[in-house]
């Protein structure tokens, strides 16, 4: 049924409807509201736009506040952060999205038998051993060749060593920050936890520290022991399965 403007009984029932929710808005915001419930309903609907326009403009500076302490706080958070949680730090500085894998199941084959396996300990078990063996083993310098391999790891005749002179040639800066722009980006840092991202936006004195790192190992013939180490990233698929 429609509200009848000119019927003063619907008016009434209207105004007292609503007057609890009207009459605290208005005491939040000081307006006046004597005798509200012997207003006629236009004198009502008066009141209720006034108090909409201070609800509004009170919501818009609320929100301008709770956007500027949300600000600070993590303005606040970044800084200490660069001391305390180098991590969160540079995800949120380099805007990086973290994916994870649930590994709640896999399949395993024994014996020539596949096995599914759902417990969570033997699950961990099962991944531990598989990632210690996924990159292969270590190569033994005392096997002896064996076949065709022989024949490939035979010195070749048809070489000419001088070809290989300039690999151990020291770098240029020209050709070391031509090589550091041309790196990919979004793509797994090795155990240092040094993106690509890091290294194309590196200082001058940074640089340079990095170029004379690169030519000594040219020089001497090879690198820290650090740089043998690698980290596997499963890679998380789009969807579950």
């Amino acid at each position: 049924m429609s509200l009848n403007l000119t019927n003063y009984r619907e008016c009434k029932k209207f105004i007292e409807k609503h007057y609890e929710t009207i009459s605290e808005i208005c005491f939040k915001f000081a307006i006046d509201i004597d005798g509200l419930l012997d207003k006629n309903i236009k004198e009502f609907k008066e009141i209720v736009k006034i108090a909409f326009k201070l609800v509004r403009v009170n919501f818009a500076e609320e929100s301008q506040i709770y956007k500027e302490e949300k600000m600070k706080f993590y303005i606040q958070r970044r800084c200490e952060d660069l001391q305390d949680n180098k991590k969160r730090f540079l995800d949120f500085t380099l805007n990086r999205k973290r994916s994870k894998i649930v590994l709640d199941k896999i399949v395993i084959e024994k014996n020539s038998v596949k096995q599914l396996i759902l417990d969570e300990e033997l699950i961990e078990n099962e991944l531990i051993e598989h990632f210690k063996s996924f990159a292969g083993k270590k190569l033994n310098s005392n096997e002896t060749l064996k076949g065709s391999w022989i024949y490939q790891y035979s010195p070749k005749e048809d070489i000419n060593e001088c070809w290989y002179n300039e690999v151990i040639q020291p770098i240029s800066e020209s050709k070391w920050d031509h090589m550091i722009r041309q790196l990919a980006n979004d793509k797994a840092p090795e155990i240092s936890q040094i993106s690509n991202e890091m290294l194309k936006h590196m200082g001058t004195s940074i640089k340079s520290a990095t170029l004379k790192l690169a030519n000594l190992c040219l020089q001497v013939g090879d690198i820290p022991e650090e740089w043998r180490h690698a980290l596997l990233y499963p890679i998380p698929k789009t969807m579950d399965w």
